[in-house]
């Protein structure tokens, strides 16, 4: 394998990957041993629902087929309900979308995340932008709530394609990560704890391929997923 995220090594995703997969079966083995508390169970299986999503992106990180990560993408998206109905991080739950997206993932599928989105009640540009993507039928709603962090891609898919090019290969460059500044996983790679599982702007891989955009000028960005943008099922 190939790292596709260089910022740490191999050695550190397998450690880092060994240490989730080892936690999840712990806690599988403590649910199927009935070792925990009934008013336990579901924190502890949207504690591993997290676990899950971690692994699927440190994965992607690490270099691994596409196929496993595409695997992985339906085990989340299967507990999806009612393991990680709270309201997950934005991040993720945009990053689900994104990636469901590029994945191409079948209809069947794609219905669950959508169904997902819409009881959550999001109503927001971005998260609709994408579902219509893939069902022409959605409505596409204006409000863009998180403006500071996501507003760029309500401005980016009304531009012209040479225009929506040359925005993205300035945003990646210059300003997606320090615009995320103040999410959870910011900086994690210079954690002690060994918390980093890589840093992705799907979102935009996301775009490039529904708007059949030339990524050329940041097919090396190194947040930006190229690969996954070209995947074909």
């Amino acid at each position: 394998m190939k790292l596709r995220n260089e910022i740490r090594d191999e050695a550190y995703f397998r450690e880092y990957l060994g240490n989730r997969i080892y936690d999840l079966e712990d806690y599988q083995t403590s649910l199927d041993n009935d070792e925990i508390r009934e008013d336990r169970i579901l924190p502890v299986k949207e504690v591993m629902q997290d676990i899950k999503y971690k692994v699927m992106v440190a994965k992607y990180s690490a270099g691994y087929p596409l196929e496993e990560i595409k695997k992985d993408y339906i085990e989340v998206l299967n507990g999806i309900f009612p393991y990680w109905s709270d309201n997950p991080e934005l991040s993720e739950r945009i990053n689900m979308v994104a990636i469901g997206i590029m994945l191409e993932i079948e209809d069947e599928y794609f219905d669950v995340l959508a169904k997902f989105i819409d009881e959550t009640g999001e109503k927001e540009y971005m998260f609709d932008y994408f579902i219509h993507s893939r069902r022409p039928g959605w409505e596409i709603s204006d409000k863009v709530r998180f403006s500071g962090v996501f507003g760029w891609i309500k401005e980016v898919t009304h531009m012209n394609k040479p225009d929506a090019e040359a925005f993205l290969a300035e945003y990646l460059k210059n300003k997606w990560y320090s615009t995320h500044e103040d999410f959870y996983w910011h900086d994690n790679h210079k954690s002690k704890v060994n918390t980093y599982f890589g840093y992705w702007c799907f979102e935009a891989g996301a775009i490039v391929k529904i708007m059949g955009l030339d990524d050329t000028a940041f097919k090396d960005n190194q947040y930006y997923p190229y690969d996954l943008v070209h995947y074909k099922s």
